[in-house]
């Protein structure tokens, strides 16, 4: 105890009235005019008396709202943990707060740190605190602070402040035995053996746990006595820590038991007073084996004093009787509802017993019913909590038929018998029958000494009822002798077949009473939207996450916290910075099968259908993995279907970002679309990502995946199977108004259209154009769509012939489309051109997937102006051949020279360094570069490959290079026609460097050069890349020592400067002339320009960064470029 005389007291405006002849820090006994204190606490000397003394701060004036008042202690030596204890009377009106704080005296430059506050009305009584004083090494003190509230009716009291070594009483406790040092659970030593804490199954067969009951895996832990070589008799004890009394009396002690084996033992529960020393008689006891299932029990205890809780664990004599608990919980208020063992015997049972009301098995069925808690295994089947109390501690019977013998399961159970009735008797009960595959559940009414049952069942219901519990009555005549009920289930061909049953109520003699079933809640469907896109990199895009899933998808950037799973970058931006939607299940402790969900915004309904484009990443190599990513389609207020829409499970050894695609058929009504996620058996292998979730107004394509299309679309027109060539009219975004026409010699029309095709030249060679005679409208349109070209990221050049010679010829342009996104424009021609079929090339640079290509042609404002186009060829090279030479200083990413980086291995890809980002992960250098790294041990592979050249029997591969990291190599490799010939593997920590080698072939076409980086906790880099005709012993270049970039980049920019000479040169030429031409210009038209046909240019250049411009035969660029 504290004395007065150690306490000192700091007033701010208000004053603390101290006696200081007294053990207690005393106040004045006065009756304060205010509904305050009116008695002190302690009563050791006159108990609750007005005698009795206790110290205070006064609320009445002159004291202000706001006014403070601190009660200081002596110095306390260093020391270990303490128990400080004290008891305040906070009542009134508006009282203000209470703190308490400790400070460190040994340093002059400490302030008071809060440990304990309180602040409100507490009552007229008093209230006890406790604060447990963690060990110091310094000197400390005390401080008991109070502060006014905003009226006079707010005094604060203090009393019987004590300081004890050791823990304070707690509140409450809960543990789950996951903590290793038990949560401050102790062994009672004087025991006969110690309890163990266990995880999985235990060492005896045929008995105990095999998983915990908190994470239901074999990973989480609980408490267990060992039968196994235990003497009859022998037990374990495991004690709480001190639990502080409850004011009025009420505690509960919650726990979850496993009693399974043939001979088990018996668990008990006691508690006692702290000042006791016998356990006396136990609050709940049970023996024998209740079935291989965590139970719970929950007892309601009284102690106003504090107490602590012991479990004890009896042996049976037999190893298989090994007792375990899991998952106890101590409170300060009363249980939430009672769980008593009944031992009662009749029709009637709501099932919370574990004897059922001594139901009974048929012994001549195939199956049994389950006592069951909480949800059943099954997802979409069975009910998730019983009917009557509606939590994880109230039980229902459940049949669910065994999946290896499909459409065979019968389980019957047979009630007690029930006396004979007088008149009309009724049976009420509750059953609950969910999944795509429940078949049916009968009941029937038979006398006790029934041999066989009726064919025709009393009452029956078959098929899904949807996931609800629903209450069934039956009505039957007066029974003369003793009789019983009979419920029989029969299950499906699937595993989504759980039938349940709870609350059986028998009214023997009577009607079953009213029962008014509870108007649904109210809801408001929510508002429309015309797109669910989203690239999750602000927030979800308004997508939900679902209320009746076990977990919710994160927002996740960068690495996953799983190693072997998941993605490194997202795939909008393919960085670390970029956002993607995540089903992390690491360190969730999921079950299998547990799912999560994330439904879209309400989408409004449309006639036609619509194409759902989503990148995921769902990365697995395990051949045990079956975790699922499913996406549903579905009706606002709808169930999910049983059935995905789109599905994707199991292994999936693509280490990258893959492709969906799903087609939203037309609908009337709002739909949904929901992405759901399930995890399986390994939480490093089973994370699932998606990103850039986008709607497009068409259809899907027919072969999304990319693996259809063709080579070429090359086209004469000639074929008389298929003149067209598999050419479509129509576009897949632009809408036309007329069709293209198959044509030969002239065009109706005089003046305009060509008088014989280009392929043959002759009047019986064929075309395709369009007539603007009639019945043909001014300004109208016809589209020209492409089969779906293949690029396999080649540089490719799309060539045909025009012939647009009409004086009042609108305009034709080119369209391309990439698997479906949107439609752009990448040559447009205008107006009356020269006579004759003129050609056309457009270099289309390299890309991943297929493309559509579309011609459209618009009509003038007269007759003269057919339009017509003819061998349409597609070559792989650029319209002007591929370079001799070739290079790249990364200054602008990787597609400024068309580079591919292919993901070879774990998330790794080749990545670009911009020098005006900050510091990158190689030092030195004066520009961007691309480099590939790995931070973990696990070893990375990247690929990334030059844009294509033509092939030199002697070329000199020329770049620099950086390593870091011992185990980090560079391979250099000459690749044609996806083979691959080793140049040089460098290898060994190095800064930037300079290299050169010298590559020769005797094949003739093109070439491209391929560098992989291994690294395993380390970083490659490579920069101002190469590749020039003849032997490296020709070019200049030495290797650099000082981390600085070598030679390669002066080479780079002499060369560009050289370039830009002849551009210069040749500019003024074609100037030159273009001044002494008289022919017409060729007028074009690209897609950032305004699309009025008189808005022309001459030559203008396309601004689309995506497509090259169109090229000419070396003759016309001459005289009409």
């Amino acid at each position: 105890m504290i004395s007065s005389r150690a306490y000192q007291s700091f007033v701010a405006k208000e004053y603390w009235f101290i006696t200081m002849d007294r053990v207690h820090i005393i106040a004045v006994s006065q009756v304060s005019k205010r509904p305050g204190n009116q008695n002190e606490h302690s009563g050791r000397a006159v108990a609750g008396h007005l005698r009795g003394y206790y110290v205070y701060i006064e609320s009445s004036s002159p004291a202000q709202s706001g006014d403070t008042s601190a009660l200081i202690s002596p110095d306390i030596a260093a020391g270990n943990t303490r128990c400080l204890e004290f008891f305040y009377h906070m009542y009134g009106v508006n009282v203000g707060s209470l703190e308490v704080q400790t400070l460190d005296t040994d340093d002059g430059s400490a302030l008071p740190q809060r440990i304990w506050r309180k602040s409100g009305n507490r009552g007229e009584t008093w209230q006890r605190g406790l604060v447990t004083i963690d060990a110091t090494t310094n000197t400390i003190q005390i401080i008991f602070q109070a502060t006014l509230g905003s009226v006079t009716q707010n005094d604060i009291a203090l009393d019987d402040i004590t300081f004890t070594p050791g823990l304070c009483a707690v509140d409450s406790i809960s543990c789950n035995f996951e903590d290793p040092l038990l949560c401050g659970y102790t062994f009672d030593e004087t025991a006969d053996v110690r309890l163990i804490r266990g995880s999985g199954g235990t060492p005896s067969s045929f008995t105990g746990p095999s998983v915990d009951h908190t994470f239901d895996n074999a990973t989480g832990y609980y408490m267990f006595l060992e039968s196994s070589g235990l003497k009859e008799g022998l037990l374990g004890r495991l004690v709480s820590p001190i639990i502080a009394g409850s004011p009025d009396g009420s505690n509960c002690v919650i726990l979850w038991y496993h009693l399974f084996g043939e001979s088990v033992g018996t668990i008990s529960v006691y508690a006692k007073n702290v000042t006791d020393t016998s356990m006396g008689s136990p609050l709940w006891s049970l023996s024998g084996n209740r079935g291989d299932l965590w139970r719970a029990t929950e007892m309601d205890l009284t102690s106003p004093k504090d107490f602590q809780v012991i479990i004890e664990c009896m042996g049976s004599g037999d190893y298989r009787g090994d007792i375990a608990f899991d998952d106890v919980m101590i409170t300060g208020a009363i249980c939430p509802g009672e769980y008593v063992y009944t031992n009662t015997s009749g029709v009637s049972c709501d099932f919370e017993s574990v004897d059922i009301c001594y139901y009974k098995q048929d012994q001549t069925d195939t199956a049994d019913w389950t006592w069951q808690n909480g949800a059943t295994r099954d997802h979409f089947s069975g009910p998730e909590h019983d009917k009557t109390r509606g939590d994880e501690l109230g039980f229902y019977l459940v049949f669910a038929g065994d999946p290896s013998s499909p459409g065979t399961g019968l389980a019957r159970l047979i009630s007690p018998k029930f006396q004979a009735t007088t008149g009309t008797s009724c049976l009420e009960f509750w059953y609950h029958m969910y999944g795509n595959d429940v078949e049916a559940l009968n009941v029937y009414v038979v006398n006790e000494n029934y041999r066989t049952l009726p064919q025709t069942p009393t009452w029956s219901a078959s098929g899904d009822k949807g996931n609800y519990w629903h209450r069934a009555t039956i009505t039957f005549a007066r029974k003369t002798t003793e009789s019983r009920i009979v419920f029989e289930g029969r299950n499906g061909v699937k595993e989504r077949d759980d039938i349940a049953i709870d609350e059986v109520t028998l009214y023997a003699s009577s009607a079953c009473p009213d029962f008014v079933t509870d108007a649904p809640p109210p809801t408001t469907r929510p508002v429309t939207v015309n797109d669910i896109s989203c690239d999750f990199e602000n927030d979800f895009c308004d997508y939900a996450q679902a209320t009746d899933d076990l977990f919710d998808w994160t927002r996740h950037q960068g690495p996953t916290k799983a190693s072997g799973s998941g993605p490194n970058f997202d795939h909008t931006f393919g960085t670390a910075d970029g956002y993607y939607a995540l089903m992390d299940c690491s360190n969730q402790y999921l079950r299998f099968d547990d799912r999560t969900r994330i439904i879209s915004p309400l989408l409004q309904g449309s006639s036609m259908a619509r194409c759902l484009r989503f990148f995921y990443y769902k990365y697995s190599t395990n051949e045990r993995t079956q975790d699922f990513l499913n996406v549903y389609i579905t009706q606002w207020g709808h169930r999910l279907n049983f059935d995905p829409d789109w599905s994707i499970f199991g292994v999936t050894p693509a280490d990258e970002w893959m492709e969906g695609w799903l087609e939203l058929p037309p609908s009337a009504e709002p739909i949904q679309v929901v992405f759901e996620a399930s995890y399986a058996f390994y939480e490093y292998y089973c994370d699932i990502a998606i990103d850039d979730i986008t709607l497009q107004n068409q259809a899907c394509p027919v072969d999304p995946d990319g693996s259809d299309g063709a080579e070429n679309i090359n086209c004469d027109f000639e074929d008389s199977q298929d003149s067209f060539c598999g050419y479509t009219q129509g576009g897949l975004e632009v809408i036309d108004t007329i069709d293209w026409s198959i044509g030969s010699g002239s065009t109706p029309t005089d003046e305009t259209g060509p008088d014989n095709d280009h392929t043959l030249g002759t009047a019986e060679g064929h075309y395709m154009f369009i007539e603007a005679s009639l019945p043909h409208r001014p300004s109208d349109n016809a589209v020209l769509t492409s089969p779906r070209l293949l690029t396999g990221f080649d540089h490719m050049c799309l060539q045909f012939y025009y012939h647009m010679s009409g004086k009042d010829t609108g305009w034709l342009r080119v369209l391309t489309t990439i698997d479906n996104e949107n439609t752009k424009e990448i040559a447009r021609l205008s107006g009356q051109q020269e006579s004759g079929w003129v050609p056309m090339l457009i270099d289309i640079p390299p890309f991943r997937g297929g493309m559509q290509i579309s011609f459209e042609g618009k009509l003038g404002q007269s007759f003269y102006g057919d339009i017509a186009i003819d061998d349409i060829l597609t070559v792989r090279e650029p319209c002007g051949g591929f370079d001799d030479e070739i290079s790249c200083d990364f200054e602008f990413g990787f597609d400024q020279c068309y580079y591919d980086s292919v993901n070879t291995g774990r998330n790794s890809r080749w990545a670009w360094f911009e020098v005006y980002s900050g510091d990158g992960p190689i030092n030195g250098g004066t520009g961007s570069y691309i480099f590939s790294a790995s931070e973990s041990t696990s070893t990375k592979v990247a690929s990334v490959t030059t844009n294509a050249y033509r092939l030199k029997q002697v070329s000199c591969v020329m770049f620099d290079y950086a390593i870091i990291g011992a185990s980090s190599t560079l391979q250099i490799n000459r690749a044609i026609s996806g083979a691959h010939v080793e140049l040089i593997t460098l290898e060994g920590e190095t800064d930037w460097t300079s290299y050169q080698v010298t590559s020769e072939t005797s094949v003739e076409g093109a070439g491209k050069i391929n560098f992989i980086a291994t690294t395993t906790t380390g970083t490659v880099a490579v920069d101002n890349v190469m590749v020039l005709v003849g032997s490296c012993d020709n070019q200049p270049g030495e290797p650099v020592t000082n981390g600085e970039k070598g030679n390669a980049a002066g080479l780079i920019v002499g060369l560009i400067l050289a370039g830009l000479a002849v551009v210069v040169v040749a500019a003024v030429v074609i100037l030159f002339l273009r001044s002494r031409s008289k022919e017409p210009n060729i007028n074009f038209i690209y897609k950032n320009h305004d699309n009025d046909p008189s808005l022309t240019s001459t030559n203008t250049l396309s601004t689309d960064p995506g497509i090259a411009n169109p090229n000419y035969d070396p003759a016309k660029l001459t005289t009409d470029a």
